[in-house]
C-alpha cells in the first residue's frame, strides 16, 4: 500500500498568504552534527546506487553543495525523531521524523500531511498577489479530506468557513489552485485547477489508483460550484467574476496529460505530487523520473530546512519543455463525470436501495445501500466449529449525498 502516514490535524488556512518579504518569520533550529549516538553501521548506510543526480534539469534548479549534503546525511541518521527542527510562528512544526520522511529514511519515506502542507506553504511564498497574472494558491493537505468523508459523503459545510473570513484567502481569485488529494489514507494525488482556462487536471502517479479518478473530479466540480455561490453571496467575488467562472459543469478536464511521470515503487507518491506542482509553478512540463526521487527528496528537505526555495520564476533551460507549449485542449467536460458509485460491502446476496427514514440523516438527502449478511453461531464441542444457527442482519452503508 502507498499510504501516507496517519493524518494529523494541522492549521486551517484562515489568514492571508504571507508575502516573500515575510520569509524571515520562519525560524530554523540548528542541526547539530552527527554525534556518536547518531552514527549508523556500514550495513545500514545508504546504498551506493542512491547517488545524487545533476539537479540542473529537475526540481528546484538548485545543486546542493557538499556541506549541505553532509547536513542531510547527518539528519538521516538522527534518532531523536520527536525533536522539532523548524517552526513557523509555532503553528506548523516539522520534527526530525517529518524531515526523515521527506528524505525517505523514516516510515518507508511516506509523507504525512505536515510535510506536504509545509512544502505547499513554501510554494505559496512565491505566488504573485491574488488577482495578478500567474498567481497561484496551494491548499492545505487536509482540504480534500475535510471535504469528502471516508464514506464519500460530500460535506461542504466542513470547509465553508475556510475561505469566508475577511482576512482569509479566496482561492477563486488566483489563476491556479493546487489541491493534494489523499485517497483512502494510502495514496497522494494532485489537482491543478486553472480558473482562467476553466480546466482541471488530475495527476495520479499510479495512473488511476483504485479507480478513484472520476470520484475526485466529480467532487471537485461540486466544490467549485458551491464555492462560487458562497463567495458571490459573501460579495468576496463580483458577479462579473462569477459569470467568468461560469458553471463548473462546463469546465473541461484531463487526466495525466503527457508528460505525466509514473512512479515504479510504492512510497514516492507524495514527492511526485509536490514535484509536479513545482514544475507547473515554474512553467515547465514535469519531465522527471523515478530515478530522480533521491535528488528531489534532498532538494525539498534542504528547502524546508532553510526556507530558501529558489524562485520558481528563473529562466528555463534548454532541457526544459515550456508548459505553455503543450496542447492542453480537452473536450472532456466535468458535467459528464457520473456521480460516485454507491458504497457497499461485497455481498453475494441481493441488494436494494432504500431512502433513509429520517433517523439516519435528518436532511433526507442521503441514500443508503442495504445489503444483508448471513451470520452463523458455532459450537466447538466436537473440536471443530459447527454452525448451529443462522441469522440475517442488514448493513447500511452511507453513499453520496443528493442532489448531485
Amino acid at each position: 500500500m502507498i499510504r501516507p502516514s496517519t493524518l494529523h490535524q494541522t492549521r486551517i488556512p484562515t489568514t492571508s498568504l504571507p508575502s516573500p518579504s515575510h520569509a524571515s518569520t520562519f525560524t530554523t533550529m540548528s542541526i547539530p552534527s552527527t554525534s556518536s549516538s547518531h552514527q549508523v553501521h556500514s550495513e545500514h548506510a545508504i546504498p551506493s546506487t542512491m547517488h545524487t543526480l545533476s539537479t540542473t534539469r529537475i526540481g528546484t534548479h538548485y545543486c546542493l553543495t557538499t556541506p549541505e549534503l553532509q547536513t542531510l546525511a547527518n539528519l538521516r541518521t538522527r534518532t531523536d525523531r520527536t525533536f522539532t527542527l523548524t517552526h513557523h510562528d509555532g503553528a506548523l512544526q516539522m520534527t526530525v521524523a517529518d524531515y526523515q520522511r521527506v528524505l525517505g529514511t523514516y516510515d518507508g519515506g511516506w509523507l504525512n500531511d505536515t510535510s506536504i502542507t509545509c512544502t505547499l506553504n513554501l510554494f505559496n511564498l512565491h505566488s504573485p498577489p491574488a488577482g495578478s497574472a500567474g498567481s497561484f494558491i496551494c491548499l492545505d493537505a487536509l482540504f480534500f479530506t475535510q471535504l469528502i468523508t471516508p464514506t464519500r459523503a460530500y460535506t461542504y459545510e466542513n470547509i465553508s468557513t475556510w475561505f469566508s473570513h475577511t482576512n482569509s484567502i479566496n482561492p477563486l481569485l488566483y489563476d491556479t489552485i493546487y489541491i493534494v488529494v489523499n485517497l483512502s489514507n494510502s495514496h497522494w494525488t494532485g489537482l491543478v485547477v486553472d480558473t482562467t482556462l476553466r480546466h482541471v487536471t488530475y495527476y495520479d502517479s499510479l495512473g488511476n489508483y483504485t479507480g478513484e479518478k472520476n470520484n475526485v473530479l466529480y467532487y471537485t466540480r461540486r466544490w467549485l460550484k458551491d464555492e462560487i455561490l458562497h463567495q458571490t453571496a459573501l460579495s468576496r467575488i463580483t458577479e462579473d467574476k462569477a459569470l467568468t467562472l461560469g458553471d463548473p459543469g462546463d469546465w473541461t478536464y484531463s487526466h495525466n496529460p503527457p508528460p505525466s511521470p509514473i512512479q515504479t515503487n510504492s512510497v514516492d507518491c507524495g514527492i511526485f505530487v509536490l514535484s509536479t506542482f513545482l514544475y507547473h509553478i515554474q512553467g515547465r512540463a514535469p519531465k522527471y523520473h523515478q530515478e530522480h526521487m533521491h535528488t528531489l527528496r534532498n532538494q525539498f528537505t534542504h528547502a524546508l530546512l532553510t526556507f530558501t526555495l529558489p524562485s520558481p520564476h528563473i529562466p528555463l533551460t534548454v532541457y526544459d519543455l515550456p508548459l505553455n507549449s503543450l496542447n492542453q485542449l480537452s473536450h472532456l467536460y466535468l458535467s459528464d463525470i457520473p456521480m460516485p458509485s454507491l458504497i457497499a460491502a461485497p455481498s453475494t446476496t441481493p441488494s436494494f436501495l432504500t431512502l433513509d427514514a429520517g433517523h439516519h440523516d435528518q436532511d433526507d438527502d442521503v441514500v443508503y445501500l442495504t445489503t444483508h449478511s448471513t451470520h452463523a453461531q458455532f459450537i466447538h464441542s466436537t473440536g471443530y466449529p459447527t454452525p448451529v444457527s443462522f441469522h440475517s442482519l442488514p448493513n447500511f452503508d452511507l453513499c453520496a449525498k443528493f442532489p448531485p
